[in-house]
């Protein structure tokens, strides 16, 4: 468990409708993932890009969001746990973001919320979350980096039905991946990224250097930095290195930093923000 507790933006206020304009949240990974049925992704970026207006609501989203402290009030009872809505950031990219709907005092358990008709009667039937929330649920956790959340399906006069939902890395790491190209996508057009990260870090990531895992490739002669499917891997000679979790790691007696899916190396000399730490990249190394 590790992220960015964003503690100066409110939801729901114009302040939090701009800056998510700069991010990607747990809404709207479905849509990056190709897994929602009514929005497709050039509209996602024209709404990014302020070209087209964003949806803001019917009487369906507007009654969900009056429940929502009702339901907040019925998981307090039920787990004994006073919850409040937040807002984080994942440690590594800043522009991944959530804005939860409930979290407890000691921020180690997280919820989502459903309070629509539709959701209700799908998971009293099934048990299971729909399949339409797997990517918001899976980004939350992403985000947080916790194993799991609380998934819950309120209606008022009903029973309040509780399913804890596990990560699942693999879907993970094609949803960070997705995610990423969507970002340098936006930004090609010129558009506002979100690198600042907000608030204070809840939990704590080593940035110490590692030696990275080997991964089994073709043989080759000499050492060299390679592009692969439009990610930079390093390749030793024999083999493709890849680091265990994102961080700095030694390379040929220098630090180089793996992000999860590949490895960085800034374009020009200067102090960047890694997993919450300033470091300095001089060209060759990361100090």
């Amino acid at each position: 468990m590790s992220f960015y507790l964003v503690d100066d933006i409110e939801q729901g206020t114009a302040k939090w409708l701009q800056w998510r304009r700069g991010v990607i949240g747990a809404s709207e990974a479905a849509i990056i993932m190709g897994e929602n049925r009514w929005k497709g992704r050039q509209q996602l970026i024209d709404e990014k890009r302020g070209l087209v207006e964003p949806f803001k609501g019917n009487d369906i989203t507007r009654e969900g969001n009056s429940n929502e402290p009702h339901a907040r009030a019925a998981l307090e009872k039920k787990f004994k746990e006073k919850l409040t809505p937040t807002i984080v950031q994942d440690i590594y990219e800043p522009f991944l973001a959530a804005s939860l709907d409930a979290i407890n005092k000691t921020s180690d358990q997280i919820y989502e919320i459903k309070c629509g008709e539709r959701a209700y009667e799908a998971v009293e039937m099934s048990r299971k979350i729909p399949s339409y929330h797997v990517a918001q649920v899976q980004h939350m956790l992403m985000v947080t980096q916790m194993e799991s959340l609380i998934f819950a399906a309120f209606r008022p006069h009903r029973p309040l039905i509780t399913l804890e939902v596990f990560r699942n890395d693999s879907y993970i790491r094609e949803l960070r991946r997705k995610e990423k190209a969507f970002i340098k996508e936006l930004e090609g057009h010129g558009h506002k990224i979100q690198y600042e990260f907000r608030g204070y870090q809840v939990g704590k990531a080593s940035p110490k250097a590692k030696s990275p895992q080997k991964k089994v490739g073709e043989k080759s002669i000499k050492s060299a930095w390679k592009i692969e499917d439009g990610l930079l891997r390093f390749w030793d000679g024999s083999d493709y290195l890849e680091g265990e979790e994102p961080g700095l790691y030694d390379l040929l007696g220098a630090n180089h930093y793996w992000d999860g899916e590949e490895w960085w190396l800034p374009d020009e000399i200067g102090t960047y923000d890694l997993n919450g730490q300033e470091r300095h990249w001089d060209g060759i190394s990361w100090k």
